[in-house]
């Protein structure tokens, strides 16, 4: 005869199940909560950069209407010069390549987009009655679109006068380029300094002791607020990103000054800032900074021809031969921000665009 035999749960097992689930639910309660408060940081600190950037912004606003009305002297004819503009299709790049070619240089339009750039060299050349402003493509954002700009334009056998290294981009999300650096810091930053890099020979050649050629990089103010490093300051924030890429752009260019001077090389460094100027630039800002800018775009005291007027001014003055870099803002030189005098901040930027654009071959940068 079959018997049954009864299973008797051992007393105190579901206290001891019990206690399990409460240490997951706690377990899961903490993962929550710190994926919540890195959330929260997140969004704080790209709001902070944000607030930052706007408050620079609103004290050049400010300063800008404080010196109206702007005005520059009468720009001498540049008819035996050549000219070199980079993201010259639009905003500030156009209007600088426009007065450039009134005044009778060989202007470069160098941009990333064919048509465009084809169709505005053959715009300004009828509107400036100037027959000599050709297009040349050029992408910052590839290092080997760089490098054969560089090499086209030496294989023309044309001397370099000026070079306004005005192309940038502004208010990105977040992206990569091909080269597998953010864009912000590798268009703003590390493909204008290999650039100008690989120009420095063809604008030494081109200057003399007494006329040296002109290297003019687009500053702005936001660099005041920034820190220099290769990636995100805790998070990606579109306006650190370009205050970072700034910042690391007027360190590059003091730094490179200081080794030009040193090596007696014909060519002189300068720095101008447009301010805040209302472009196609802040067609990646949110809807809301848009709209803003589109209802208060009557009310900025500057233009994209006045900005350009600053840049051309900065790439025409006669300044005093030197390893200093001067600062123009609406067509006066600006006190240095002190940060950027560092040298040793300076020659991390040099070090950082050497390593970045030649990890193998870096004796194209000695200087």
């Amino acid at each position: 005869m079959l018997g049954c035999v009864a299973y008797i749960e051992p007393r105190g097992s579901e206290s001891a199940i019990k206690p399990e689930k409460r240490r997951r639910t706690t377990i899961t309660m903490v993962v929550y909560l710190r994926a919540a408060r890195d959330v929260l940081v997140t969004w704080m600190l790209a709001f902070w950069h944000m607030l930052l950037t706007y408050y620079i912004g609103t004290i050049t606003v400010v300063r800008q209407w404080t010196e109206c009305p702007l005005a520059f002297p009468e720009f001498p004819r540049q008819a035996d010069r050549v000219a070199v503009i980079t993201g010259a299709t639009s905003g500030i790049g156009y209007e600088t390549a426009r007065i450039l070619a009134r005044l009778g240089a060989h202007v470069i339009v160098a941009a990333n987009n064919r048509k465009e750039g084809t169709t505005v060299a053959a715009t300004i050349a009828k509107e400036t009655l100037n027959d000599k402003v050709d297009f040349m493509f050029l992408d910052l954002s590839s290092f080997a679109s760089v490098r054969r700009f560089a090499a086209d334009l030496a294989a023309r056998g044309l001397p370099v006068h000026v070079m306004v290294s005005n192309a940038g981009v502004m208010l990105l999300p977040e992206d990569y380029t091909s080269d597998g650096l953010e864009r912000h810091f590798h268009v703003n930053f590390v493909g204008a300094a290999l650039l100008v890099r690989l120009m420095l020979p063809l604008l030494h050649s081109s200057g003399r002791a007494d006329r040296p050629s002109t290297l003019v990089a687009m500053a702005s103010a936001t660099h005041r607020v920034a820190h220099l490093s290769q990636t995100p300051v805790g998070c990606y924030s579109a306006h650190e990103a370009y205050a970072r890429s700034k910042l690391a752009l007027v360190l590059f260019w003091r730094s490179t000054a200081r080794r030009v001077w040193c090596r007696r090389m014909h060519v002189s460094l300068r720095l101008a800032d447009p301010g805040v100027v209302v472009t196609p630039l802040f067609r990646h800002g949110s809807l809301f900074l848009r709209f803003v800018l589109r209802l208060a775009r009557p009310l900025t005291p500057r233009n994209a021809r006045q900005a350009a007027s600053n840049s051309v001014f900065a790439a025409l003055s006669r300044v005093s031969p030197g390893p200093e870099v001067p600062y123009f803002e609406d067509g006066k030189d600006r006190p240095p921000f002190p940060v950027t005098l560092d040298q040793q901040l300076q020659d991390r930027a040099w070090e950082m665009a050497r390593r970045l654009t030649y990890a193998n071959d870096d004796q194209d940068w000695d200087l």
